[in-house]
């Protein structure tokens, strides 16, 4: 390769400069780049076994762990139509009738989430025929 130029980059010695990312696409480039992975994989493997009580349990252990747990359950509540419309009239100035239409299939949503569950309330959707 270094004699013979790289046929991709069409160059006759070595290839062409690129920015720091770029990985040359050549079979030689990817080999280089495969052996030097497995050189630095291999050192560390070494390293890591003259340590002594390699491998450490409690450091596996503490990546097995799932921290992402809930610490408590989520309880969502109504959206309160009157709030939104005061909220999004004094932060965002929309009309109430504008707040109205972006709350409702919010509100629908909710009531037949809340409907499908069994809660019947009074300040639920009625629906008009």
């Amino acid at each position: 390769h270094e004699r013979n130029g790289c046929r991709l980059c069409k160059s006759d010695k070595y290839c062409e400069p690129h920015d720091y990312e770029y990985c040359c696409p050549c079979e030689w480039h990817r080999t280089e780049h495969d052996r030097q992975l497995s050189e630095v994989e291999n050192n560390i493997k070494k390293k890591a076994c003259c340590c002594e009580g390699f491998p450490f349990h409690e450091v596996i252990q503490e990546f097995l762990l799932n921290k992402d747990k809930l610490v408590k359950v989520i309880r969502y509540q109504r959206p309160d139509l009157l709030l939104f419309q005061r909220f999004t009239l004094e932060k965002m100035e929309w009309p109430n009738h504008y707040a109205c239409e972006k709350l409702l299939v919010l509100l629908t949503h909710y009531d037949m989430i809340e409907r499908k569950l069994g809660s019947r309330n009074s300040n639920q959707l009625q629906p008009i025929r």
